[in-house]
């Protein structure tokens, strides 16, 4: 898991506890080694993680939005992985 407040990695057992508060900490983020294909929920997991920690760092401070580019790009990868599965 990912606290959203302090940015950290939680471990799982330490975090099971407080899961509806944490974010989910994707496969590939977590073990470099992963060899088999990602899931379409790792992926959903990891845009997710990514695009509160943009919002929250990068484009909230500066008084922007999230580009719509990047929904476009995430809805192409996800057609992609469903009709790869």
């Amino acid at each position: 898991y990912v606290s959203p407040k302090s940015g950290r990695a939680v471990s799982r057992a330490a975090g099971e506890a407080w899961r509806e508060r944490l974010m989910l900490l994707p496969a590939f983020l977590r073990d470099g080694s992963v060899t088999e294909p990602l899931q379409p929920s790792d992926l959903s997991a990891g845009f997710t993680l990514t695009g509160f920690f943009l919002m929250r760092h990068v484009l909230e401070p500066r008084g922007l939005a999230m580009s719509d580019a990047r929904a476009h790009f995430i809805a192409a990868v996800a057609r992609a992985t469903a009709s790869a599965a």
